[in-house]
């Protein structure tokens, strides 16, 4: 087997397509195809480099697995919420699916072997391993509550973050966070969750941009990587794009594009195996409420 790079990097894209569910009603091949040509349009904006896509607030989840197929990647789609889906798609070529195993069912939360949905915590995470560097990443596509519940939202993800925090290289989120960047960094600071001091939190977005991702000029969309202080591998975000030119089209939300970049640490760690989930995972997983550090 060829050794793993030592560094590398990607782009992520965010999606929150309201304007299928809310605002114009789109179905089928029609929203497939205008997805498809978005998503394309960006991949040849970063020269084949995005690999890594959120949608949140789909109509279809048919036709977000056919879109999702006509770019030849894969992807786990679910219901989150009502008429609401939430879509994390990834491409095979530059990622390899891990298992995520064990995980409790309880309330609204959905088990699977592939990925994990929390109706209630508002996310769907996959476990990715990265083919050049070898990077472990629990991804998470996420749309938290605008504020009913959302709280009680933000703690499930918290602490699900925190958690597989201790087992992978890296967590990623990506998504509609209901909540601006300063928010989101005091939201992290002071929610409790075990072990949260041997990580790292960083935002693409560390502070409100002109015009915003949202209507109202509101910055509430936003990527985030949570890692190991003493981590073998690095990550950091490159640049951050917000695709104002795309907000009309499905969403009324400007699609945002960010790159990642990934560096292997002399630092020693544990090894991470790959499909494992520890206790904390699944003790977080399986209760609905935030577990008190």
């Amino acid at each position: 087997m060829a050794a793993s790079k030592d560094s590398a990097s990607f782009f992520a894209l965010a999606i929150n397509a309201d304007a299928t569910n809310r605002m114009e009603k789109l179905q089928g091949d029609k929203l497939a195809r205008g997805l498809e040509q978005l998503v394309k349009d960006v991949q040849e904006e970063t020269e084949q480099q995005l690999s890594i896509l959120t949608v949140s607030e789909l109509s279809s989840i048919n036709a977000g697995r056919e879109f999702v197929t006509k770019l030849n990647w894969s992807c786990e789609v679910d219901n989150i919420k009502g008429q609401e889906n939430i879509l994390t798609a990834f491409d095979p070529k530059v990622w390899e699916q891990l298992a995520v195993k064990e995980i409790e069912e309880s309330g609204k939360d959905k088990e699977s072997g592939d990925y994990f949905i929390s109706a209630e915590g508002r996310y769907l995470a996959v476990k990715l391993k990265h083919k050049e560097t070898g990077m472990t990443l629990m991804y998470f596509s996420v749309h938290l509550p605008h504020k009913s519940n959302r709280e009680k939202a933000y703690g499930i993800l918290h602490e699900a973050i925190v958690s597989y925090g201790q087992d992978v290289d890296s967590v990623m989120i990506g998504g509609d966070w209901n909540m601006k960047p300063n928010e989101i960094l005091e939201k992290f600071d002071n929610t409790p969750a075990k072990g949260k001091e041997n990580l790292e939190f960083k935002l693409a977005l560390s502070s409100d941009v002109p015009g915003g991702t949202s209507t109202g000029g509101r910055t509430i969309d936003n990527f985030a990587l949570l890692q190991r202080k003493q981590g073998n591998q690095k990550v950091s975000f490159g640049r951050t794009q917000i695709m104002l030119e795309k907000q009309a089209e499905y969403t009324s939300h400007a699609p945002i594009l960010a790159e990642v970049k990934l560096n292997k640490s002399e630092a020693n760690s544990e090894a991470v195996s790959e499909g494992s989930t520890s206790e904390r995972a699944k003790e977080s997983f399986g209760s609905s409420e935030p577990r008190e550090s």
